[in-house]
């Protein structure tokens, strides 16, 4: 017997872990969920949809950036910062807090608050006078905004039943691509209406620049749909109550027992998170100067194929992994490796296309990929972490996302384009360029990685004999033990104490 590093439950080194069919039966048993498919695929669709208004008031913004530095002064690298910097500042501050109120408190409660606060702090955008106040609005769109996908992503978990659950994540990973499809879509549309005189009889618009009346009823028009989550139930939550929750010193020791499978996939989200953002800020912008487009233009051809393809991706991804799953396959770090090698074959090419056409090809291939790092990450945290800290797990990965992806990159792409490549003859271009392919590297290479550990973990969960006189090596060591065939060592490896604990514990 020997001392969990977890907890203080002990464990006995020849105990075997429970295999998968185990843990599924498990769960089968303790299933608290919504009972019928209709009530779980309708949790799953009023989810998404809501945060696809989330993503409204968050991206309407960057089809206006053009107008938005002509009115009040401000250089790229400022819009950049105000765009991203501001909103991460508000994600990192109750991104922790976020997680923590999704595991104790009723989750649509939490979620109806953060509506209507965002949809508030979206509307004061379009009332900003220079960068400072500008800046404070996206801080508020942060805050309010990082309340929502904890509470969603353990109202899933909860409310659908595990086969569904791949299929699941993959359609609320929609929303990001959805409802950035119709930020552009009916952002491009409305300006276009609104410098048509659509609200010339209307106070205190009427004066106001298109942008400006823009953002400021994209945010009031979207408070009605919290009435959505009056229309379905608050599922109980699997495993241990809210009152009996774990703490976030907890969900630190998870993360410490499982960094093999956690760094990488950090590294994944992050670095997929940074891409994503940055082309969501500039290829408007980019489209603009290259191609001499307005926002009226540029808007409908760059929503239809974010709501178009973009979804076309995410369903492939989630029918991939819940197939690759059937076959005793990581699939949702295969799905990484596959789609991170995609985006490395296209980006740097992507803002330096010769003609519109060409752009907009490789547009639609990049947005087949760019946002399954969601699905991929909620994914591997169900699988690997208790219900009852998945809130705060996910926080910990949104909060490194938004700061870092939403945080970082506009404001780096501008700052490259600014100042690295000043004399070029089109720096944005040649910026966004190479800051793209550095990432997309650098993501797939954490991909790979990502599908190894993932692998040899699963080895690990499906092997039923150990002998108990084996040393004892790392879960996720590839090398054999000297004495021993090569075989025998990677087909039944012992884990470590503190990953063996790991998955006794529960």
């Amino acid at each position: 017997m020997a001392q969990s590093r977890f907890g203080r439950r002990k464990y006995s080194h020849s105990a075997a872990p429970k295999t998968p069919a185990a843990i599924r039966s498990a769960q089968s048993r303790a299933y608290q969920g919504l009972t019928t498919s209709f009530a779980q695929w309708w949790l799953v669709i009023c989810l998404t949809l809501l945060s696809m208004l989330a993503m409204i008031d968050k991206n309407v913004i960057a089809l206006m950036v053009l107008p938005i530095q002509q009115d009040l002064g401000i250089s790229r690298t400022e819009i950049g910062l105000a765009i991203g910097a501001a909103f991460a500042i508000g994600n990192l501050g109750f991104g922790a807090a976020a997680g923590w109120m999704a595991d104790r408190f009723n989750r649509r409660a939490v979620i109806a608050v953060a509506v209507i606060i965002w949809s508030a702090m979206a509307a004061s955008c379009g009332l900003a006078v220079g960068f400072a106040t500008l800046f404070v609005a996206r801080i508020g769109v942060g805050v309010s905004e990082s309340l929502i996908p904890p509470s969603a992503y353990s109202l899933i978990y909860d409310g659908v039943a595990e086969e569904r659950r791949g299929r699941a994540f993959g359609l609320y990973a929609m929303s990001g691509l959805l409802g950035t499809g119709l930020a552009f879509l009916l952002g491009g549309v409305l300006m276009q209406l609104i410098s048509n005189g659509l609200l010339a009889d209307v106070p205190l618009l009427a004066a106001r620049a298109p942008w400006s009346s823009a953002l400021v009823l994209s945010g009031l028009l979207g408070l009605p749909l919290v009435l959505l989550l009056a229309s379905f139930a608050e599922p109980a939550r699997l495993g241990q109550g809210p009152a009996r929750g774990t703490t976030y010193a907890d969900v630190f020791r998870i993360c410490r027992t499982e960094r093999a499978i956690f760094l990488p996939l950090a590294l994944f989200s992050i670095t997929q998170a940074m891409l994503a953002q940055s082309l969501q800020t500039w290829t408007p912008a980019i489209v603009a100067l290259r191609f001499q487009m307005s926002p009226a233009q540029i808007g409908p051809a760059l929503g239809l194929l974010l709501m178009v393809i973009g979804p076309t991706g995410l369903s492939f991804a989630g029918f991939a992994m819940d197939r690759f799953e059937r076959r005793q396959v990581p699939g949702a770090a295969a799905v990484a490796v596959l789609f991170a090698i995609l985006l490395l074959a296209v980006v740097p090419f992507h803002p330096l296309a010769r003609t519109p056409l060409q752009f907009w090809v490789l547009q639609g291939v990049i947005l087949l990929a760019i946002s399954t790092y969601l699905a991929v990450t909620a994914t591997i945290v169900a699988q690997i972490a208790p219900s009852q800290s998945i809130g705060k797990l996910m926080a910990l990965f949104l909060v490194g996302q938004g700061l870092l992806g939403a945080g970082l990159a506009p404001g780096l792409t501008g700052f490259v384009s600014d100042h690295l490549f000043a004399g070029a003859a089109m720096p944005l271009a040649v910026g966004m360029s190479v800051v793209h392919a550095v990432l997309a590297l650098a993501s797939l290479a954490s991909a790979v990685v990502l599908f190894v550990r993932c692998r040899a973990r699963r080895r690990y969960m499906t092997c039923d004999a150990r002998p108990a006189s084996r040393p004892i090596l790392n879960v996720f060591t590839v090398l054999p033990d000297a004495s021993e065939p090569l075989s025998s060592a990677i087909s039944c490896p012992t884990p470590t104490r503190s990953t063996q604990s790991y998955f006794l514990k529960r």
